[in-house]
């Protein structure tokens, strides 16, 4: 793995791992030292177990998690059934940060009593993009990791219906942290407040208030975005597939097109001609929360970047003049 951050320290990790926990956060955004990004699940609190395979399955393995050479991560699949534990080198690790919800119920399905509230960390959709997200890049890099399945009388998705994701203010989504990283020293700083305080108070702050400062207020609309040299924008996304999908290299790495509107577009349809919106696009590993999840987040999301001047196809909205090389994203100080 190409190094462009510093690591944590175990310290470091440790203290943070223990303050998610005690703020009963249930998910993390981690950005390695490449300055790529994945979403895991915060361990559970005394976890100290290691999966090791043999020929009759699994066997556990204790470890002092502390004096361990990598950080533990599980994470499950509930559609697929499937549990898989993670061993994430800690020398890897250049930051981490909470994904915080808020306080919404779900509904369940018609004609189900839920006898819960049905919180967005229980969508077994969220459950399914963070085992995603840490197996590819567990294959990428070569991590450790192991797999199991395991039995419900029912899948998730039949008996609950999870609706649209509100997540909480100054929620990050996405970083090009090569891009912060050029701008302001060190990625610790990436250790915010989770819950009103700060996961560990030696940490520079200075990448992420890069992050938020960036996206504290918008500077234009959608439609005049093009005129102008960078931009911070409030939009809904749509990821573009198939035929419209033209994704790009920029500065080396592969970027995703993705349509910005000023409406949220209904699934499966498309935006209509004449529609508001701007073309983006944003680097295939900086997501901190899943691509696949983000057009069922119920609000828009602001994004900063450069406006790129380019001829592109967008699909149903024709040819596009300019886009936004997206550089962070996430969620406003407030929503209405």
């Amino acid at each position: 793995m190409d190094t462009i951050f510093d690591t944590m320290t175990d310290t470091e990790i440790e203290d943070c791992v223990a303050k998610l926990q005690a703020a009963d956060i249930s998910y993390m955004s981690i950005v390695l030292t490449n300055g790529s990004s994945i979403l895991a699940e915060v361990p559970a609190k005394h976890t100290e177990v290691e999966w090791t395979g043999n020929k009759s399955g699994l066997l556990e393995r204790r470890h002092d998690s502390e004096s361990s050479p990598s950080l533990y991560i599980w994470a499950s699949d509930p559609e697929e059934q499937v549990i898989y534990q993670f061993q994430i080198p800690k020398s890897q690790i250049a930051g981490m940060t909470s994904v915080n919800f808020s306080r919404d119920s779900k509904r369940a399905a018609p004609g189900v009593h839920a006898p819960f509230e049905l919180q967005s960390e229980s969508d077994p959709e969220l459950g399914k993009a963070a085992a995603e997200s840490c197996l590819r890049a567990a294959r990428a890099y070569g991590w450790k990791f192991f797999q199991s399945t395991y039995h419900l009388a029912y899948k998730p998705s039949q008996k609950y219906a999870f609706g649209d994701t509100a997540l909480a203010p100054r929620t990050a989504l996405y970083g090009d942290w090569a891009f912060f990283g050029r701008k302001e020293k060190g990625l610790k700083a990436i250790g915010a407040g989770v819950m009103g305080f700060s996961l560990s108070s030696s940490w520079q702050k200075s990448q992420w208030s890069a992050l938020f400062k960036s996206l504290r207020a918008t500077n234009t609309t959608l439609s005049a975005a093009c005129v102008f040299e960078s931009a911070v924008v409030d939009g809904f996304p749509v990821f573009l597939e198939g035929d419209n999908a033209t994704s790009l290299e920029i500065e080396g790495e592969s970027w995703l097109p993705c349509l910005l509107c000023e409406r949220r577009i209904p699934d499966g349809e498309a935006p209509k001609p004449g529609e508001r919106c701007l073309l983006a696009y944003l680097r295939t590993d900086s997501f901190m929360y899943p691509k696949e999840l983000w057009e069922r987040i119920a609000h828009p999301i602001r994004c900063f970047g450069e406006i790129q001047k380019a001829a592109i196809d967008a699909g149903s909205l024709g040819a596009m003049t300019c886009y936004l090389k997206v550089r962070g994203a996430g969620t406003p100080e407030s929503q209405d």
